[in-house]
């Protein structure tokens, strides 16, 4: 058993399943954390990229569960679960061996595991491209921040491309510095470390105030219900939503 180390992209995660498959070397672990405390006893293998390798790998499983189910793997592999690797390897392993049928194997344990994987992913884009809220900064730009639980900034920045063609705007994942940049005419995704303050215009400012003080206006405090209000509204997205957002996280006024 290896353990094996790559770059955290989709292309080092299909050149490990590539290594695994020529080596004939199972894994006791896939990961990509460089500080990850490994057993002393088990050998640490590092795969670097290789393009050729990867699209070997994708063609080989979209010819086995065609192109729907590999972006199904694609989509798990946006998942923020520590042992996505090793969830995908096991599903991966049992496409190879069973091809189309693997979808008909629900009660297997890995194939359990690999759709509750991509449920989780699935239904927070399907959450995020409703609780996403945009805000005009003053050079022009719409804003969005958010702190998801998966790498999931992709997903809306194609939805709200196709949505919203004719707006330019900035998606920011905090959680891992991911920013998703579109210009009206092409997107792109970019990491930085580097802190970004939003600064937005008196104008916007005032509608979000409005927005929040009419969210509270309208409520009926003797049948309040917080608890159906955090089902519909998962508490951990409020902070980032002008209906319910603190004081502290309220934009800066240029």
């Amino acid at each position: 058993m290896t353990i094996y180390q790559y770059s955290g992209t989709v292309t080092g995660f299909f050149c490990v399943i590539f290594e695994i498959y020529t080596k004939k070397q199972p894994p006791a672990l896939i990961t990509s954390e460089r500080e990850y405390q490994y057993l002393l006893d088990t050998p640490i293998q590092i795969v670097d990229d290789h393009l050729q390798h990867a699209e070997r790998v994708e063609r080989s499983i979209q010819q086995k569960i065609g192109k729907a189910g590999f972006q199904e793997i694609l989509t798990g592999l946006s998942s923020g679960c520590a042992d996505k690797e090793m969830i995908l390897y096991e599903y991966i392993r049992l496409v190879f061996q069973h091809q189309s049928k693997v979808r008909l194997m629900q009660q297997d344990k890995h194939v359990i595991a690999f759709r509750l994987l991509v449920h989780q992913v699935s239904l927070e884009i399907h959450r995020m491209e409703g609780f996403l809220r945009f805000k005009q900064l003053a050079n022009g730009v719409f804003y969005a921040q958010y702190e998801p639980d998966h790498d999931i900034t992709q997903y809306l920045l194609a939805y709200f491309k196709n949505r919203n063609n004719t707006m330019s705007f900035i998606i920011h994942d905090q959680k891992r510095n991911i920013f998703g940049m579109y210009n009206t005419k092409q997107s792109c995704l970019i990491q930085s470390q580097t802190d970004f303050t939003p600064v937005c215009t008196d104008e916007e400012t005032a509608f979000l105030t409005l927005w929040h003080q009419y969210f509270h206006t309208v409520q009926i405090a003797d049948r309040a219900n917080k608890k159906l209000q955090r089902n519909y509204m998962p508490q951990r997205y409020q902070k980032n939503m002008p209906e319910t957002y603190p004081g502290i996280n309220k934009p800066t006024v240029k």
